[in-house]
């Protein structure tokens, strides 16, 4: 059995022959389009090489950093790295983009999927910063030393610098605290060492999904910080959104609720895993009855309150995407108090449904003509009157 110098040595040794392996991945297949980098818990450094090798491959649109440490120095080239790629892919597709619509009518400003400037995606799973022994270093500037007690922490600080030239951002598993989903969702932060000029929006502009699951220290103060960025527009264009296990309970998850009675785009969401009762998803019906008539699909533990009652288990919101009209009202009169699970589960479903379909009847994509989806909540309006 190996003792626990043998075990470290095997382990880096591991680690180099991988990133020799992923170095020629790269090398001799420039033109992917996603790459993977997993090194099962071992320490990542000497990237300067993999660097160089990334920058090369013109055709990446996708990066998944998987379960491994590196110090502050590795993390900066990493960074960096991602920056590049980022901007090469946004700006081929912004001129893929201009060249086609040059010769058909551009898509409406209110549309939930017209924003196109960014189409970089990044997940990182399992990613733990080594900060020991960057406390003195010169690494770090004074922004980064108010938040480097915690390697979460210091990710949404990064992130939040980079997730202007996204369009997705997967933070799995990366123990991202509270005071950290501060720092990813503040509106008015820097994302370089420059001040933002008026003409930029916010950090966050360019995301379209934007997925936090397993980050469970984020909790229900997390879950505020993301409902103040919701509401004040600091996520624009976001159209899918998870929060699965994220620690959050009921005043949480009706915290993000009312956010959403502000959100014009928002069409996903996921709160799986969190603390919720029969309160919380009434909660969520009045929302979707009196202010929204944008989401379509909402993913939900629909076991939680089996335990004490007949709850309906076997549909699923998720899976009705398929509708292609307005379903029949439940029976359960509405917006009264719905005290059945069952019928509470049927009335949610109902009108997730009844915004697909009002929507694709609104928007008609294969005909010379077409009225706007924000016209479909004011119709909704007038059936709910």
């Amino acid at each position: 059995m190996l003792n626990s110098a043998e075990s470290y040595m095997w382990l880096r040794y591991l680690a180099v022959e991988r990133m020799r392996h992923y170095h020629n991945q790269l090398r001799y297949k420039p033109d992917r389009t996603f790459f993977h980098l997993e090194l099962h818990g071992s320490v990542l450094d000497n990237v300067q090489e993999l660097k160089e090798a990334l920058v090369q491959c013109s055709c990446l649109e996708s990066i998944f950093l998987d379960h491994f440490q590196c110090n502050v120095a590795t993390w900066n080239i990493l960074q960096e790295c991602i920056q590049i790629l980022a901007m090469k892919k946004n700006a081929a597709a912004a001129s893929s983009s201009s060249s086609t619509t040059s010769a058909s009518k551009a898509p409406s400003s209110d549309h939930p999927h017209s924003h196109q400037r960014c189409s970089f995606k990044l997940q990182l799973r399992r990613i733990h910063i080594l900060l020991e022994e960057t406390t003195n270093s010169n690494t770090t500037d004074d922004n980064d030393s108010q938040i480097l007690d915690t390697s979460g922490a210091f990710l949404a600080k990064r992130l939040s610098q980079l997730s202007h030239y996204l369009s997705e951002l997967h933070v799995i598993d990366c123990d991202i605290p509270s005071y950290g989903a501060q720092v990813l969702f503040t509106t008015n932060s820097t994302h370089t060492k420059n001040t933002l000029d008026d003409d930029n929006q916010s950090i966050q502009s360019s995301l379209q999904l934007l997925s936090l699951e397993g980050n469970t220290a984020i909790g229900n103060i997390g879950m505020t910080f993301l409902a103040q960025a919701l509401t004040a527009k600091g996520l624009p264009h976001l159209h899918t959104l998870s929060v699965e296990r994220v620690g959050a309970s009921h005043d949480g998850l009706c915290t993000l609720f009312d956010a959403l009675r502000h959100h014009p785009h928002l069409l996903c969401l996921n709160i799986l895993g969190n603390v919720m009762d029969l309160q919380t998803l009434q909660y969520l019906l009045d929302v979707l009855i009196q202010d929204n008539a944008i989401l379509e699909q909402i993913q939900w533990d629909r076991s939680i309150l089996s335990s004490t009652t007949n709850f309906n288990t076997t549909s699923s919101s998720s899976s009705n995407s398929t509708a292609a009209s307005i379903p029949s009202p439940p029976t359960a009169p509405l917006p009264v108090m719905v005290t059945d699970p069952s019928s509470l589960s049927s009335c949610i479903d109902f009108w997730l449904r009844a915004n697909r379909a009002g929507r694709r009847w609104i928007v008609q994509d294969s005909t010379s003509w077409s009225l706007p989806g924000a016209l479909w909540p004011r119709i909704l309006q007038r059936f709910n009157n």
